[in-house]
């Protein structure tokens, strides 16, 4: 994940479900963090299967999750929210957000779509589910 600010600094974390999760939904996830100013990570996993390298993406994956970026981006610009928005390729949702926040916890995560009871499994360990 990019560094926002720094690596002290509060911040909200949306996350999509998964690639099927439709772009609108993805930026209507990021409008829900609009608070008091917070950065905002948007994480837009690019899940592959362990029969592929984590670097070869089909080509219609990259096209799902470059619309989800590309909508959360947006929303971001439009609201003025601080922060990034990532593509990162991954084995799983979980996985990834697991990873993600034992480096940095975020003071709220916002999952984009619906969360498998894996995911939700993991936000409850991390204690924002």
């Amino acid at each position: 994940m990019s560094t926002l600010t720094s690596a002290a600094a509060p911040y909200r974390l949306v996350v999509a479900a998964g690639p099927a999760v439709p772009a609108e939904v993805v930026g209507d996830a990021v409008a829900r963090t609009v608070r008091d100013g917070t950065p905002v990570a948007v994480v837009i996993p690019a899940v592959l299967p362990a029969s592929l390298p984590l670097w070869a993406a089909p080509q219609r994956l990259l096209d799902r999750v470059s619309r989800q970026r590309r909508a959360a981006r947006e929303r971001m610009e439009l609201l003025g929210l601080p922060g990034t928005v990532d593509v990162v390729p991954c084995r799983s949702v979980t996985a990834a957000i697991a990873s993600l926040c034992s480096e940095r916890p975020p003071a709220e995560i916002v999952v984009a779509g619906a969360a498998s009871w894996r995911l939700r499994r993991t936000l409850r360990a991390i204690g924002s589910g």
